[in-house]
């Protein structure tokens, strides 16, 4: 027998976050609305802790990595140069840093990001932070 359920249709409204109906066809879809609806929270949560806590560099680094998954370079770039002004030796920010520069076509200071970043990793000791930046500039020589 056929699911007379309509693939539009919804099967609850709770806390006004719309269920679709269990439908194969509209199951990514749901997923869809799930994942921008999670994405949305959690940049609204991180910028209103960082509100609390403006000098926390992993709060920085976390809302300069949601505004590149939401491919929003302009603030990702803004938020990623903030925190390295605040926090130069904060080493996870080069290597996402100098991603963005050479996805804004800024090869040489992408590459000049690793260099740095790389500086930092032999002065901390952080092999495999190390190693990534410098296959990442490696990939740009």
């Amino acid at each position: 027998m056929q699911n007379s359920m309509h693939p539009f249709s919804f099967e609850s409204c709770k806390n006004n976050k719309i269920i679709l109906a269990q439908n194969p066809k509209r199951e990514r879809l749901n997923l869809r609305i799930k994942t921008i609806a999670s994405m949305t929270d959690r940049l609204t949560q991180l910028l209103k802790l960082i509100t609390e806590m403006p000098h926390d560099a992993f709060l920085k680094y976390g809302i300069a990595l949601e505004y590149v998954s939401r491919n929003d370079d302009i603030e990702a770039l803004r938020h990623f140069t903030e925190l390295k002004a605040d926090k130069p030796d904060y080493l996870a920010l080069y290597y996402q840093l100098g991603k963005l520069y050479e996805r804004l076509d800024r090869t040489d200071t992408a590459i000049e990001c690793y260099q740095e970043g790389i500086s930092i990793a032999r002065s901390q000791k952080d092999r495999h932070t190390l190693s990534e930046l410098q296959s990442a500039l490696d990939e740009l020589l």
